[in-house]
């Protein structure tokens, strides 16, 4: 692969590498034709046509190292240099052999005018030109003048004076590149999009906003395969990219291994006079994330509406059922051998109600009561009716209530739901034995005063394969009959009409902490 990737260089330092190979390799071939022209013009000529082909043959050797030498690539105008010595003093020793023939000072003319274009410092201008005035003055010494003397002398004073003046505004233009490309490439690096140039799929340049997608500088992902940074999200066949930006979603890969959502752009662009392909990055992955709580909300809409024509419709029966079998209850005997069936009737018709309620005040859209409430005073209260079940459990509750007025707005009813949802599901996770750890403290988010709600339990932590999910209705880990799946959603329901963030923190093995923070009054 040819190109600033492959070869290791800045853009502009590849073009002028280009540009280099170019004259070496047209150099290397019209050398020995002029051969023919000077023995054609010169009857008698004692031009060298094997040193021509030498000549010839040194220059196809640089043109060679360019592709074999990394030294040779990044000093080419060392190179370029020296091919215009060689060129000069062999061309001088044919003048020589001529006896100064006016054909051979006019091929001087060439040699000369040719270098001082080639040359682009004007340093080496200059040595060049005493190493050619040095060359005349040998040769006019040896030949005593003469009139050719006298051509080559002051044309070649006329060459170095009209090439003087073609090198500063050589110069000048070149400084302007350079400002200028400097400019266009301060702007490549500062585009809010990641860009990349890539040719056959192997990565020819890249802006530093690509690097930070993917963890590291833009420079370092210069020869790396597009496909090690980036896999399209679906198998479909790769769709040929055209003059029209091609538009898909894809999986990118950062350095650390980490990966993350993108959306790529691909069009054709002529870079450095050939077409490759341009590749804009964008990172999606927080507007993924609100895709899916968007769908997530959507969700629990549908579910909450379903919610709540389904417990309006039971709500009435399961009355009935309730208030039958609690008479019968009250009219039989203890030891009556119907009572346990209609204990249990009993007891499974108040767990439906309770799931019913659950249900109601899912579906429920209400603001909270305007009322000034004491979070550590909620806590306590609700934490009075799970003690019974924590010590069943085996299970010890510490309390950690601030003694600061922690006052907040809210629905005092509501707020135990939370309190006594998230603690059941603490004891739940705990083994027996364990200790749940409820707390509640005063927290600074984004520069504001919160009260924040902490239930910490001793289990096991939440697997990463359901973390997703946990706040889903009816989502649930429990075995049939233990759980509804509905008490965190119910939670989340909550803490959201409150203006609240319900947030937890679980390591496999440890445990997790649960956070409902509530914006102080």
């Amino acid at each position: 692969m040819n190109g600033p990737a492959a070869e290791g260089l800045a853009p502009r330092r590849a073009t002028s590498l280009h540009l280099a190979r170019r004259y070496l390799l047209l150099g290397a071939f019209f050398y020995p034709a002029w051969w023919l022209i000077f023995t054609y013009l010169v009857p008698g000529a004692h031009d060298d046509l094997v040193g021509r082909v030498a000549v010839a043959g040194l220059l196809l050797a640089m043109f060679a190292a360019t592709f074999w030498r990394d030294w040779a690539r990044r000093h080419v105008d060392v190179l370029i240099a020296a091919a215009c010595y060689t060129l000069i003093t062999h061309y001088y020793l044919l003048l020589s052999a001529n006896k100064l023939h006016v054909a051979y000072v006019e091929g001087c003319f060439i040699v000369v005018f040719g270098a001082s274009t080639l040359l682009n410092s004007p340093r080496d201008l200059l040595w060049f030109f005493a190493y050619v005035m040095a060359l005349t003055a040998a040769v006019a010494v040896r030949f005593h003048g003469g009139t050719s003397g006298v051509v080559l002398f002051f044309g070649l004073a006329t060459v170095f004076v009209v090439s003087s003046v073609s090198l500063g505004s050589r110069l000048r233009l070149i400084e302007r590149l350079a400002a200028s490309e400097e400019n266009v490439r301060r702007l490549f690096n500062s585009t809010l999009e990641g860009i990349a140039l890539h040719e056959n799929g192997v990565i020819l340049d890249a802006n530093d906003t690509c690097g930070r997608l993917f963890g590291c500088a833009g420079a370092e992902l210069a020869g790396r395969k597009l496909s090690d940074l980036m896999t399209p999200e679906d198998d479909a066949a790769p769709v040929a990219v055209g003059r029209e930006p091609r538009r898909y979603e894809a999986i990118g890969v950062r350095k650390d291994g980490a990966r993350f959502s993108i959306e790529v752009e691909e069009k054709l662009y002529f870079y450095y006079g050939r077409e490759v392909v341009m590749t804009a990055v964008r990172d999606i992955s927080e507007r993924r994330a609100l895709e899916n709580r968007l769908r997530v909300s959507d969700r629990l809409s549908a579910i909450g509406q379903l919610a709540a024509g389904v417990a309006h419709e039971i709500n009435n029966p399961l009355g009935v059922i309730l208030g039958f079998a609690q008479s019968a209850v009250g009219r039989l005997a203890p030891d009556s051998e119907i009572m346990m069936p209609l204990r249990s009737i009993e007891r499974e018709s108040l767990r439906c109600k309770e799931l019913v309620q659950s249900l109601l005040t899912f579906s429920r859209q209400e603001a909270p009561a305007d009322a000034k409430l004491d979070l550590a005073a909620c806590v306590a209260s609700a934490l009075l009716l799970v003690d019974a079940q924590a010590r069943l459990r085996g299970i010890t509750i510490s309390r950690e209530l601030s003694d600061h007025g922690l006052i907040i707005v809210g629905n005092g009813n509501q707020l135990q739901q939370i309190v006594i949802n998230l603690s059941n599901n603490a004891i739940d996770a705990s083994p027996s034995g364990g200790a749940v750890t409820v707390s509640c403290r005063r927290v600074e988010r984004d520069g504001e005063a919160w009260a924040r709600l902490e239930v910490k339990d001793a289990g096991t932590g939440i697997p990463a394969g359901i973390r997703a999910r946990i706040f889903d209705p009816f989502f649930t880990t429990k075995e049939p009959g233990r759980g509804t799946g509905l008490g965190l959603s119910l939670v989340h329901e909550l803490t959201r009409r409150h203006r609240g963030r319900l947030e937890y923190a679980t390591q496999e093995g440890r445990g997790t902490s649960f956070f409902a923070d509530f914006p102080l009054a």
